[in-house]
């Protein structure tokens, strides 16, 4: 993101939670004055002032730039996934095999519910 789109970006996302620009300068510690300079491209921010608008608005800090990525998905036949030995994770938490198995059931039920239709 272009650095003079970051301000729209801060004040779309302030505007969005409700908080005025007293509040958001208040819980960052500065003055509204100040705020205002970043929300009006007046000021560059640095990495530390971006990961505290970041944690604040509880957001990552792509996000806040405007980055998007696109996550890629390949296809893949379920047995594959399921069934040669790739460990699946959410959270950090692997799957057990019962787990997956129920996983692949749920799927397997709405992919053959889908083409019935």
């Amino acid at each position: 993101m272009h650095k003079k789109l970051i301000g729209k970006q801060l004040r779309q996302i302030r505007k969005k939670r409700k908080l005025t620009q007293n509040e958001v300068a208040s819980l960052l510690g500065i003055t509204r004055a100040a705020y205002s300079h970043i929300e009006n491209d007046r000021n560059e921010l640095n990495i530390s002032a971006l990961i505290q608008l970041a944690d604040l608005f509880n957001i990552s800090i792509d996000s806040l730039l405007g980055i998007t990525t696109k996550h890629k998905i390949t296809e893949v036949e379920l047995d594959k996934i399921f069934f040669n030995n790739i460990t699946i994770k959410f959270n950090d938490t692997k799957l057990d095999s019962k787990d997956s198995q129920q996983i692949y059931n749920l799927i397997s039920q709405y992919f053959w519910k889908k083409e019935q239709q």
